[in-house]
């Protein structure tokens, strides 16, 4: 029974050193104004777009140590 125990401790020990991951920071998220022109050729011709809002940026790294960004323009608008 000892001896199991033992084992027991020994394993829940090495599992938690071996999981890096779940000690991670959080991600961080930043809520940015936005008011930028610009020109896109998109359509075969020049068209100007004036975007006004704000930008969300999530930042966070991935297991393998590689910093991840994702953008996304929830209140975003052409005018």
């Amino acid at each position: 029974m000892r001896r199991l125990v033992v084992v027991l401790l020994l394993t829940l020990l090495a599992l938690v050193a071996t999981t890096p991951s779940a000690l991670a920071a959080k991600p961080t998220h930043e809520r940015l104004p936005i008011d930028q022109v610009f020109v896109t050729e998109a359509c075969g011709f020049p068209v100007e777009i004036n975007q006004s809002g704000f930008v969300v940026v999530i930042e966070w790294v991935n297991e393998n140590g590689t910093l991840r960004r994702f953008e996304a323009y929830p209140s975003s608008r052409p005018l």
